[in-house]
């Protein structure tokens, strides 16, 4: 991924690096509240329960949605200038 993108002169934001980081710092029982770890009848679509370390709750897609601001302020410019302030 990182070869190609200097290959092709294009952008990139590590989400891999830097979701590993941030898990890390977290530690991995709180990283379980941010992925889809269900108890039983917690969600009817769910009745039995579900433990997928993949897809995001809200609360994760919120954490790994400001780990890509961060990206994109990183990366300065055209990029940088996407973002909006919060108020």
């Amino acid at each position: 991924m990182k070869q190609v993108t200097e290959e092709e002169n294009v952008a990139l934001i590590d989400l891999y690096t830097k979701s590993r980081a941030k898990m890390e710092e977290v530690g991995a029982v709180e990283t379980t509240k941010w992925f889809m770890h269900l108890a039983k009848g917690e969600y009817p679509a769910y009745p039995e329960g579900k433990v997928d370390n993949t897809h995001l709750k809200p609360e994760g897609a919120r954490i790994f949605a400001g780990l890509v601001a961060e990206g994109l302020k990183e990366l300065g410019g055209v990029y940088a200038d996407l973002l909006v302030e919060r108020v």
